[in-house]
């Protein structure tokens, strides 16, 4: 029984708008990024704020960028 359903769920995921969008459904915003380089030990100790406050690097990014730019104005 699991496994029809299992199928049932596989195959609405695939004719979905979901799995051919390249946006999480879940993303709270749409909004285009641009890759920047950054140092490795930078990286890491993003990585780890990160995943300490359960937020998306993009955002945890963000948020340090914006706050700095407030503060140089």
């Amino acid at each position: 029984m699991s496994k029809d359903f299992l199928d049932q769920l596989n195959k609405e995921i695939e004719s979905s708008s979901i799995k051919s969008s390249r946006n999480s459904p879940l993303s709270d915003k749409n909004e285009k990024t641009h890759p920047i380089q950054i140092r490795e030990s930078t990286y890491n100790e993003l990585k780890k704020i990160a995943f300490e406050k359960n937020v998306k690097l993009v955002d945890l990014v963000e948020s340090l960028l914006t706050f700095s730019l407030s503060k140089d104005n």
